[in-house]
């Protein structure tokens, strides 16, 4: 079974431009922080954002090189105690927030392979680029263990 079998195609996605009000209003309703696909006009894939860029950015600045040492560990973050003025909302831009260095799937590779790199990687979901590494979908744990499940007679359409 490949990916592009099982990929959920129906996404929500912004634009590098869009503000940090805009982002959290269209995500309000979900039960967690989706892995949000940031992509141009032509819904090129050139990055995402999660829960984790959110709360860095309100955070003290912290050195890359720091960020880049596997063994060092990082401060648990008090969300209750971050520094978040209103002012925020609007000068934020998902651009200045995004991750640029982002794992993707293929919509052609198969369901082992996804769900390799995720394990790999520890990540729970991937978006899947086509050819010209154009967005088509979002691939996560759960969607390939549901499709193993229907494959397995466990369960049904």
């Amino acid at each position: 079974m490949l990916v592009r079998d099982i990929m959920k195609k129906d996404l929500i996605t912004v634009r590098r431009s869009t503000m940090l009000r805009e982002l959290i209003s269209r995500l309000k309703d979900f039960h967690t922080f989706p892995l949000v696909p940031v992509v141009e006009d032509d819904n090129r894939l050139i990055g995402t954002v999660a829960f984790h860029n959110l709360i860095d950015v309100f955070q003290p600045y912290e050195s890359s090189l720091i960020k880049a040492i596997p063994f060092l560990e990082r401060e648990e973050v008090d969300i209750f105690e971050l520094e978040i003025n209103p002012e925020m909302a609007t000068l934020i831009l998902v651009d200045d927030i995004m991750e640029t260095h982002i794992m993707t799937v293929s919509e052609e590779d198969s369901l082992e392979k996804a769900y390799n790199l995720m394990k790999i990687h520890s990540i729970d979901r991937l978006p899947v680029i086509d050819r010209k590494n154009i967005l088509v979908g979002m691939i996560g744990v759960f969607d390939i263990l549901v499709a193993l499940f229907h494959e397995k007679g466990i369960i049904g359409d």
